[in-house]
């Protein structure tokens, strides 16, 4: 009988240990691929206008994946677009109020995350507006 519990117990270990190996052996996913513009690029636009910047995302393992884009400026809106004929081919479109004062820059911060493989992307893209070219900027008070 202690023999019978003993092999019992070393098949049951080893099954366990060529289990444990396989999972162990699983290839790494790598990371997260936005391909377009690289991290950082900056974009000019102006007052009223749409902006739409194109990209894929590449090594997702999952079919579903989330995708955000965040503008740090509540002025300007920033969304993401997926097409419905390939979910890696997708847009960040970013629009501008009808009416700007003065030029500044805002920072779009698009978060790609992969639940399945626990990954995130993180990249930034920074817009610098401009005033229209026939804005006048009012820099003093009128007399």
């Amino acid at each position: 009988m202690k023999n019978n519990v003993l092999r019992s117990l070393s098949k049951t270990l080893a099954a366990l240990s060529i289990c444990t190996a396989f999972v162990a052996c699983e290839k790494d996913p790598g990371p997260i691929e936005l391909n377009g513009f690289p991290d950082g690029t900056e974009f000019d636009i102006r007052q009223g206008c749409t902006m739409e910047v194109p990209f894929t995302v590449g090594n997702i393992k999952s079919d579903t994946y989330e995708i955000t884009a965040v503008s740090d400026n509540e002025d300007f809106t920033a969304s993401i677009h997926i097409s419905q004929d390939d979910p890696t081919q997708c847009v960040l479109v970013v629009t501008s109020p009808e009416y700007i004062y003065h030029e500044s820059t805002f920072k779009v911060t698009i978060n790609i995350t992969d639940s399945s493989t626990e990954r995130l992307y993180t990249c930034d893209y920074i817009f610098n507006v401009k005033l229209s070219d026939d804005f006048q900027a009012m820099t003093e008070a009128a007399n």
